[in-house]
């Protein structure tokens, strides 16, 4: 009986996982293009969703800020060389791909794909309040939250360019870019 709950317990746990899989993504990407990409998700105004080849399409425009009604792509990443693919899409429609840092040996010369993150921003809003009978600007963190993911396409070599000096510069940034991106 032991032997059947252990059995049991572990074809729970195993068949869970099954469904914990990313969906695989093919980023289409500007021919040229370098610089920090930010893809936002759960926007209603956003791309619609679109498939090809069983794969998640999400075709950034020259911004490098894609809005999208996909939401996150949460769920464990196989293999990156496969569930995830970055193109080049030239004038004639043709895909060139762009190496994934994780997949190669790093070429200084070469543009590839590196810091992929994804994460959650709660946008700052500011509110008038009295504090003390006077009138003060208060600056808060709302409870909802944005969810994004975001990588840089650049040279090796060129890829201290984009970090922040610090956390201010770093929370500058991203309140300009919601701005830019008109995101919700």
């Amino acid at each position: 009986m032991l032997i059947i709950n252990l059995l049991s317990i572990l074809m729970m746990f195993f068949s869970g996982c099954k469904n914990n899989k990313a969906e695989n993504e093919t980023y289409i990407l500007p021919n040229g293009y370098t610089g920090r990409i930010v893809i936002f998700y759960g926007q209603a105004n956003g791309e619609a969703k679109k498939y090809a080849d069983g794969a998640r399409v999400l075709e950034i425009p020259s911004s490098g800020i894609l809005k999208t009604q996909f939401e996150p792509n949460y769920g464990i990443i196989e293999d990156s060389k496969v569930n995830r693919k970055f193109l080049y899409k030239n004038t004639e429609g043709q895909t060139i791909s762009i190496p994934n840092r994780h997949n190669t040996t790093v070429d200084s010369n070469e543009v590839q794909i590196f810091g992929i993150s994804n994460g959650k921003k709660y946008p700052i809003v500011e509110t008038k309040e009295l504090v003390n009978g006077v009138e003060r600007t208060v600056t808060k963190t709302t409870d909802y939250y944005i969810a994004y993911t975001e990588f840089i396409v650049d040279k090796y070599n060129e890829r201290r360019k984009y970090d922040f000096k610090n956390s201010i510069e770093e929370q500058s940034y991203w309140e300009e870019l919601k701005k830019k991106a008109d995101v919700k």
